[in-house]
This record gives C-alpha cells, structure tokens and sequence, in this order.
C-alpha cells in the first residue's frame, strides 16, 4: 500500500481510475531499454487511449505508433505522432474516414493492415480518387488465427497485387503472435523462435522472386523482449505503459509496475464478512474469471457477487470497515478497464494532481 500512496484520496470519487505518472515514465523507460533503439519502438496505444501519455514517448523520440481504432489514430496524430498504423482492417465506412484522417493531417504518414485483396483494392480506389497514396502492411497469420493471412503462395500473390495497384503503397510484414504467453521464458521464446522461422522462410522465397520486404512489425507484450532480439525487427507492446496483475503474474521477467490502480469505496455490508464495493462491471474489465482485480488493502476469502455497479466480496477482515472506507485495487486486465473509464486522475508526488481525459476511448474524436 505504501507504493501507491496518496495524500489527498480522499477528495476522490468511486470507482476511479488512478494512474501514477513516476510510474508509467519509468515503464517507457524500461521499454526502450529492451527494445535497444527508439526507431525500433512503435508502442501500441490501446492500453492507454490517452494523448498525454504520447506526449511523454514522443519526448523520449518515439515517432512510431499502433493503433486499434480511427479515433485512437486522430488521438496519435493530434499528440506529436509522425508514423501511425491502424492494426485492423479497415472495412465499411472506416475505409473513408481513413482517407479524411490523412486529409485532416497531410505531415502524418498513416498506414493500415490488409489480409483481403477486396479491401486493398477499396483502399486503392479512394485514395486513387483523393490523389494519395495509403501505406499497407500485410498482416501475416503465424499462428494465432485470429487475422492476418497463412505464410505461403497466397500471401505472396496479395503482396504482388499491392505493388501491382496504384494509390497504396507495400510497407511490410505484420506479425503478431499473440497467442504465445507461457510463463517460462524458456518456453515463450522457443515457441516465438519457432513461429517466426516460417516468416523467415517466407522471406527468403520472396527474395528469390525478386520481392523485397521493407519492414517487419513482431510480437506484442508477451513477445516483445524476444523480437527484441532479432534484427531489423520494429516491436509494438502496449500493456507496459500501464501493467496489470495479469502480466505480472503471467511474465515475471519483466521489469514493470503496475502504474494505474482502481479507488473503490464500501457502500453497503450486507451480511457477515460481506462488503459491497461501487467496482461493477462498468468500472473494472469482467471478461476474466475472478479474480478481476487485486485489492492491496484487504484479504478476500471469496468474490460472491458482481454486476453492473456492485462488487461482493467475502472477507474477515470486513468487520474493520465501514460504509465509505477505500479500497485500492491492480486490474487483472488493465486494457478494457481503462476503456470503461472516461478520465484518469493522475498522481506525481503522492497526490492527485491533474485529471487527464481518455479521449480515445471514443469511436471519433474530431468528427472524421
């Protein structure tokens, strides 16, 4: 408790996220570490979703981002970032409102991923259209299955196709393994090494044919300290800003703290050894199984109850507390837990002292 003390807690509402700023710049600065060179760093921001934490990469050097969403892209681009990737396809009305962010800032080099030869040509056509030129990476499926496409013919004819198509343009591999977290180390990086040797290969035969593969983006938090390894190789963790209880545990060979925490209050005690916390499923991520978050002032027996607004929990200690009392608490899951939030307050020196808005949280921020 002591590591996340705050002075002036009390004048703070519940539930709340707080975000300790020492914390998330020590964070950047271990990450940069690992990754050797800041050209190499392109952070993915999905776990923040805030310009004032772009800010302090893009004041260390880091120029290069990775977005999950349009909006997070305008927050990027509104911060000081120069090379901003979209990590998902763009399909819909999204194709269109890409081509108006680049419009909107002409010194921004954006590019998107593709695994679909129906999108690039869309993509091609508007910017045909808007006399531009959109950057496209091919998002290479090594395992995962989740997106991307299979290593072989296939990826080589749609990466044909791309330099065949005026108005895009073939800026790389994209490669996320993020299905690979086993807690050895030992057992993380064979299993990378291993997924990645396909990739290599692929390379290879496309250096035989006369392909050239500009650039390569590999690997996400579970990974990155692996690829960090591997030559000419651009790395793009996004949960070290924050960390959360889940990494902790699950990847103890990395150096960061968990910088944002959760402020509940008790607001009911409903029976013997019960509390009732203000930490329901609109303040803290419940895709996982509990627990969902790590109290830091309290031992749990059991999490009995959680729903919207209300979070019961069983303890022995419960008869210590009364209604009003606070409780602090690491996310098992800090990414989604800082989405349902549409503020951070921000502490330096052990008290609260600014309040910074999750624009980005929003499917739009500046009506693109």
């Amino acid at each position: 408790m002591d590591a996340y003390r705050i002075k002036n807690i009390e004048l703070l509402d519940s539930p709340s996220l707080i975000v300790f700023k020492d914390r998330v710049l020590a964070n950047i600065q271990e990450a940069l570490k690992i990754a050797g060179e800041v050209n190499r760093f392109r952070p993915h921001v999905k776990t923040h979703k805030l310009g004032e934490i772009i800010q302090l990469h893009t004041s260390l050097g880091v120029k290069k981002f990775k977005c999950a969403t349009l909006a997070e892209m305008e927050m990027v681009a509104m911060n000081g970032g120069e090379d901003i990737l979209l990590a998902h396809q763009p399909v819909g009305p999204k194709i269109e409102k890409l081509i108006s962010l680049i419009k909107q800032f002409p010194r921004v080099s954006f590019s998107v991923l593709v695994d679909d030869y129906h999108i690039v040509n869309q993509i091609a056509e508007r910017a045909r259209a808007n006399v531009l030129e959109v950057g496209i990476w091919v998002d290479v499926d090594n395992g995962m299955h989740r997106s991307g496409i299979e290593v072989g013919e296939a990826a080589a004819q749609l990466i044909r196709h791309i330099l065949d198509m005026p108005g895009v343009l073939f800026e790389g591999l994209h490669v996320y393994d993020g299905h690979i977290r086993d807690t050895p180390i030992q057992v993380r990086k064979h299993r990378s090494d291993e997924a990645f040797t396909l990739v290599e290969e692929f390379i290879t035969r496309l250096k035989d044919v006369h392909i050239q593969v500009p650039r390569i983006i590999a690997g996400g938090s579970p990974t990155f300290s692996i690829h960090a390894q591997r030559e000419g190789v651009e790395l793009s963790p996004g949960t070290y800003v924050f960390w959360d209880f889940g990494y902790q545990d699950m990847l103890p060979d990395y150096p960061f703290e968990c910088a944002a925490i959760l402020l509940t209050r008790v607001i009911s005690k409903p029976g013997k050894d019960l509390l009732c916390l203000d930490a329901g499923h609109k303040a803290i991520a419940s895709e996982n199984p509990h627990p969902r978050i790590r109290l830091l002032n309290i031992e749990i027996e059991a999490f009995v109850g959680h729903s919207e607004e209300h979070l019961v929990i069983r303890s022995k200690e419960a008869e210590t507390f009364m209604v009003g009392d606070i409780l602090l608490g690491i996310p098992r899951h800090i990414c989604p837990t800082v989405a349902l939030q549409h503020e951070v307050f921000v502490v330096e020196g052990q008290e609260v002292r600014e309040k910074w808005e999750v624009s980005a949280r929003k499917r739009s921020i500046i009506g693109i």
